[in-house]
């Protein structure tokens, strides 16, 4: 494993806010060799270049990673990797300081939220490497075809300014390749996103979980919840009640349907629990609503 960390005090007034290297690094990984579960205060970003390994965050449901993938570990959430037995992984990584929001411009190409696919690695790994080249303590573990020997070295530097900008320089480099192909999926997911609506719009008063409609168009639940909470500003949950709540409100105001009869036709099997939410949403419970006669305007 060869691995340059910076030192360089991220938070001092210079960097408050902003987006700044902490460590490069690359490694072939031996069979079964795992990390975690742990957590960060900041953002790690593996690049798979050969072999394979599985990642599971926060004990969810674990999911492969491949050659020409990547995988990010956002900060705060517990990460256990784990490289295969049969075809063990190598990869680089560069981990770095940024507001967690960041995130937000990445969209992943898989079912997973932090899985990405067909990432030009061999980029990537160029990239790291010709950081790890620039410092002088990296030089002796060098062969004569300019790549590192089989050695491994941690190397933790007290970066100056000039440096600290060439890892800054490697740093969006990197982000520049992984955030390519969000320019050619945006009408991808506009189109996911609008097709998850009609989908709501059909069967919101059937008995739905995040699970089963994330299984449905075959997403993630954290991703799809994502896309949908960014086109639309809501969550999925709270778009199934708002929609509940507007055709429970067109039906006090249109029919003669018991507060019962509505509850049941919009979703819900039990009456109090129905009349609950619906003041919670509207301000009133259903019959004082139906008895000053508001127009729907949910």
């Amino acid at each position: 494993m060869f691995q340059i960390t910076t030192t360089f005090n991220h938070n001092t007034e210079l960097l408050t806010d902003s987006i700044h290297p902490f460590f490069f690094g690359i490694e072939s990984c031996t069979q079964s060799h795992s990390y975690g579960p742990r957590t960060r205060d900041y953002i790690l970003i593996h690049f798979v270049l050969a072999g394979s390994g599985f990642v599971t965050y926060n004990d969810e449901i674990p999911f492969k990673v491949t050659a020409h993938e990547a995988f990010i570990i956002p900060a705060n959430i517990s990460c256990h990797y784990i490289a295969n037995q049969s075809s063990p992984w190598s990869y680089c990584w560069v981990a770095f300081y940024a507001p967690s929001s960041l995130l937000t411009n990445f969209q992943s190409t898989s079912s997973f939220p932090y899985h990405y696919t067909k990432i030009n690695s061999v980029e990537i790994r160029n990239i790291i490497l010709n950081i790890l080249r620039l410092h002088s303590s990296f030089v002796p573990y060098l062969d004569s075809s300019g790549e590192f020997a089989t050695e491994k070295l941690h190397l933790a530097t007290d970066s100056d300014v000039s440096f600290f900008f060439e890892m800054s320089s490697a740093l969006f480099k990197i982000l520049a390749v992984l955030s390519a192909p969000c320019r050619f999926t945006d009408s991808y997911n506009t189109k996911r996103v609008s097709e998850i609506k009609q989908y709501l719009d059909l069967y919101y008063n059937k008995s739905l979980r995040i699970q089963d409609i994330a299984r449905e168009f075959s997403l993630h639940p954290n991703y799809i919840n994502t896309i949908f909470k960014n086109e639309f500003g809501i969550s999925l949950k709270k778009y199934i009640i708002q929609k509940r709540i507007h055709v429970a409100c067109e039906l006090l105001y249109t029919s003669n349907l018991s507060i019962k009869e509505i509850a049941y036709t919009v979703g819900y099997e039990n009456q109090l629990d129905f009349s609950q939410i619906f003041r919670k949403n509207v301000g009133c419970s259903p019959s004082t609503y139906r008895c000053n006669k508001h127009t729907p305007a949910l």
